[in-house]
């Protein structure tokens, strides 16, 4: 027991660090796991999103439309003329929502919780490296590691293994939740869910 809690110490550590020194690109668990609704879809000039499916969370009662969509429309547009046929007045979209606000959804980290696709290719965003500037504007650049249907695939993946460290999580503490977490870590040792899990044990 001593030496499953010296090892979340030190993933203690490496995580409080890690996140304070968090660049501001897409992460696969991070985004997933801050998501409250993740939806596949058409995303309008307007920031509507014409749902084709919902991948986490339950189905939005009304219209789904983004905070900043016009904006976002705008930005993914840009970052895809390189790609050829892109849809005209609307963009195939996976987007990551964190939380409602009156009837407007808002991304997670903001343009980086969407994700944009367009024949076979993925575009995710990032941020310029120079955190002096206020106005650092976003980039979309097509991934290497994924194609659309891959890209697919993981998000499904991740949703699933987010949902087992919920599950985890929740039960009572006690020394078996700690072998069981410390399990789960060992198989999913992704940066966001060490963070998460080192957090939630403080």
């Amino acid at each position: 027991m001593t030496r499953l809690l010296h090892i979340f110490g030190v993933m203690l550590l490496i995580s409080t660090v890690a996140r304070a020194a968090l660049p501001v690109f897409f992460e696969m668990d991070r985004c997933v796991g801050d998501a409250k609704l993740i939806v596949h879809g058409f995303l309008d000039e307007k920031g509507n999103i014409e749902m084709r499916q919902v991948l986490k969370g339950e189905q939005p009662l009304s219209a789904l439309t983004l905070a900043d969509g016009s904006k976002t429309y705008l930005w993914l547009s840009n970052s895809m003329k390189d790609a050829s046929v892109t849809p005209p007045n609307t963009i195939e979209v996976v987007a990551f929502l964190g939380g409602q606000i009156e009837d407007v959804w808002q991304p997670v980290m903001g343009y980086v919780g969407v994700a944009g696709l367009v024949n076979t290719n993925v575009y995710l965003c990032s941020f310029g490296t120079d955190f002096r500037d206020e106005f650092r504007q976003p980039t979309a650049r097509r991934d290497k590691h994924f194609d659309r249907d891959s890209f697919l695939a993981a998000v499904t993946a991740e949703i699933k293994v987010s949902g087992q460290q919920d599950a985890l999580l929740s039960l009572p503490r006690s020394a078996e939740r700690v072998q069981k977490l410390v399990s789960f870590l060992l198989e999913h040792g992704g940066s966001y869910l060490r963070w998460r899990i080192t957090e939630s044990l403080r």
